[in-house]
């Protein structure tokens, strides 16, 4: 196990467990003040095509005025590395096949601003729940060394 990896991922609360994914229940915000990196992991009860999945995020400077954030700001779901584009379809590198299925799959931003909150419609996916990490801390360790060393054992 990479211990530094550890030190540098910080799991947040998102929706809970069997959340509708209809697109009307977020994340509960997400506070980015000294990380610099954000990922939202979906999980779904079905399997479904990478194409079902249509994730939206929104940022606010204040945690209470929420805005989208703009699709070119968005990471695309399911792939590998920070590739951003206007759709899924407009980024094809690395892109899984239209016909295959997952239950798990990852969005993010490159939009700056403080708070984030996600949410996704998700066609044919059932109940589902989002979890937000973030990453790339502006100072390190983000965890007690106690805390890994309990781990390691």
């Amino acid at each position: 196990m990479n211990a530094n990896l550890v030190y540098s991922l910080l799991p947040m609360s998102g929706t809970g467990p069997a959340a509708a994914l209809d697109g009307s229940v977020f994340t509960a915000p997400v506070d980015s003040y000294g990380f610099r990196d954000l990922v939202f992991v979906l999980a779904t009860t079905n399997a479904v095509a990478w194409s079902a999945v249509n994730p939206r995020v929104q940022r606010s400077d204040d945690g209470l005025t929420w805005a989208d954030v703009d699709p070119t700001e968005l990471a695309n779901p399911g792939l590998p590395g920070p590739l951003f584009g206007t759709s899924k379809a407009a980024v094809a590198v690395g892109a899984p096949a239209a016909a295959q299925t997952s239950t798990l799959f990852s969005f993010g931003t490159n939009a700056k601003a403080r708070y984030f909150r996600a949410t996704a419609t998700v066609t044919g996916g059932g109940a589902g729940q989002i979890i937000a990490l973030l990453g790339s801390p502006e100072t390190e360790p983000i965890f007690q060394t106690a805390y890994l060393e309990d781990i390691d054992r």
